[in-house]
């Protein structure tokens, strides 16, 4: 995992939102101990903590496209990005790097907001578009990756978390009632609540767009299903696992070696028997975790 962090604010120093970005980076740089990057274009900032998991030389954020109009943090992984790759290189795109991330730069420069249709993985991320002067935030189909964000009348920040959130000074460090509430019920604070008063987290499957001072907040996403069909017992085991190991699959590209845990139950057990039918039973590493007491 990687953290991310950033804030629009015209009327800030550059000074003050670079010490201000270095300490909400600082409280998450557990979630990235391999590089750091900040940019500052016009009122954005972004900075960005990294987990090297793909190309680990190349892949350092805030990245680019070729020109510098279109800037991303990102954390997540997207498992199309190969096929979104050869897409986009075909359409005359060039790439400097062979992660992810860039995929989704100039799968933006295609789609514009639209993009996140187009995603298959787990993400939260920022674009910052300097010639429209356009913020956009957007967070996976089931909310794996986690976005906090606090709006006012000066502007807008992000994190990855919200004990990073809130090194920005202007936000909020007053408890919010209804999270705490809500947390104390449900043993979390359903979105868009926080346990900070005026901190939201983005809904999953949803995209935030900010523009001057208008933000537009929107769903990318609608559960669905297939018509219902009838199954056989046999049939519907065979289409289980071929799904079910076309999804494993997918999460297992990475230049860094990979694991498994075990907790003992049916669903890691299942993860790690396909893994062992894609990629060989010699290359599975499994890890249980125990507690002496």
């Amino acid at each position: 995992m990687c953290g991310i962090a950033g804030l629009i604010e015209p009327e800030i120093t550059k000074t003050r939102a670079e010490k201000e970005l270095n300490a909400a980076m600082r409280t998450m740089k557990h979630r990235g101990p391999d590089g750091e990057g900040i940019i500052h274009q016009g009122p954005a900032h972004l900075g960005h903590v990294r987990l090297s998991i793909i190309d680990i030389q190349g892949g350092d954020q805030p990245i680019s496209n070729e020109d510098g109009t279109v800037w991303l943090v990102f954390n997540g992984e997207i498992y199309n990005f190969q096929k979104l790759r050869k897409e986009l290189v075909e359409k005359g795109h060039s790439f400097r790097s062979m992660t992810d991330s860039e995929v989704i730069v100039h799968l933006y420069e295609e789609e514009g907001t639209g993009l996140t249709g187009r995603l298959e993985g787990m993400f939260a991320f920022a674009i910052w578009d300097v010639k429209k002067e356009i913020l956009i935030l957007a967070r996976d189909r089931f909310g794996q990756k986690p976005l906090y964000y606090h709006t006012d009348s000066q502007g807008l920040r992000f994190a990855s978390e919200l004990k990073g959130l809130m090194r920005f000074s202007a936000v909020p460090k007053d408890i919010n009632d209804r999270g705490l509430a809500d947390y104390l019920i449900f043993n979390y604070a359903p979105s868009p609540l926080s346990l900070v008063r005026d901190v939201k987290k983005l809904p999953p499957g949803h995209i935030l767009v900010k523009k001057g001072k208008n933000i537009d907040i929107r769903s990318y996403f609608q559960h669905g299903h297939d018509r219902i069909r009838e199954w056989s017992v046999e049939d519907a085991i065979e289409e289980f696992w071929k799904r079910f190991d076309r999804a494993v699959q997918k999460r297992l590209v990475a230049d860094v070696p990979l694991g498994v845990f075990l907790s003992g139950g049916i669903d890691s057990t299942a993860i790690a028997i396909s893994m062992a039918r894609t990629i060989g039973p010699d290359r599975v590493r499994a890890f249980s975790i125990g507690f002496s007491d």
